[in-house]
């Protein structure tokens, strides 16, 4: 099963929910999108953001291999620097 996921590892999660929000948060006027985000009782993509150090980023991530996804699709967000870092973890999992 695969996962696609917005991903970023940072010092600052809110900084890169707004950047989510503000690149991707149009998806939450599609009604397919939206239907999805009520489902899950979110605002929208922001919402959905995994963001944080290593520890909350592999915390957070392994909840994914528990329900059963053996591919993580990675989404980098943020910064330029934390983009590379984001690849850089991300090539490190192992799910």
């Amino acid at each position: 099963m695969v996962a696609g996921v917005c991903l970023s590892l940072t010092h600052h999660p809110d900084g890169v929910r707004s950047w989510v929000h503000d690149r991707f948060g149009a998806a939450s006027c599609l009604p397919s999108y939206r239907a999805v985000f009520d489902r899950e009782g979110v605002a929208g993509p922001a919402d959905t953001v995994l963001a944080g150090d290593e520890t909350t980023l592999e915390r957070k991530i392994s909840r994914f291999a528990a329900a059963g996804v053996t591919q993580l699709q990675v989404i980098p967000c943020g910064c330029a620097a934390e983009q590379d870092r984001t690849i850089e973890f991300a090539a490190t999992l192992a799910l």
